[in-house]
């Protein structure tokens, strides 16, 4: 037996699927392969925050759903802006962009190899070349909390 979603969360999941690939499209996010099976085993999305499309205050999980995120996920990301404030960091530092780095993950198997710096460094690294001088990050674990601390 197998399970199906409703369609109210088919719908969820494919926005969530479109904001993700609109992310992917800016070119700040890399995925680990492993070279002999071609399957992705890493991924690290990271997208561009930019002072003009920073709202004065955090968006509401209202205003999340209008912009298309889903009412599962809206909570989630209005918890973090109010966490994660980038109208203060980028006035802050006197910069018009930062670096959102919003998640990494690495299959179970291929863990404690590396592999999740490796896509931090590359991240930061090609962020660098494109004129960012900030990166932001909300850590939700102690290792990944090391994990940054460790990349600087």
């Amino acid at each position: 037996m197998g399970v199906v979603p409703s369609n109210h969360l088919q719908s969820d999941i494919d926005k969530m699927d479109q904001i993700a690939l609109n992310y992917l499209k800016q070119q700040l996010s890399w995925c680990a392969v492993d070279a002999d099976t071609g399957k992705i085993v890493g991924l690290r999305i990271a997208y561009s925050q930019s002072l003009g499309d920073t709202p004065d205050t955090p968006l509401t999980s209202d205003e999340y759903v209008e912009r298309g995120f889903s009412r599962h996920f809206a909570c989630v990301m209005a918890m973090l802006d109010l966490m994660l404030d980038y109208k203060k960091i980028l006035a802050s530092y006197q910069v018009s962009k930062a670096l959102d780095v919003f998640a990494v993950g690495v299959h179970t198997e291929y863990r404690n190899k590396g592999i999740a710096a490796e896509l931090v460094r590359q991240t930061l690294s090609h962020a660098a070349k494109q004129g960012f001088n900030v990166a932001g990050v909300i850590c939700t674990s102690v290792y990944t909390q090391n994990l940054f601390e460790r990349q600087g």
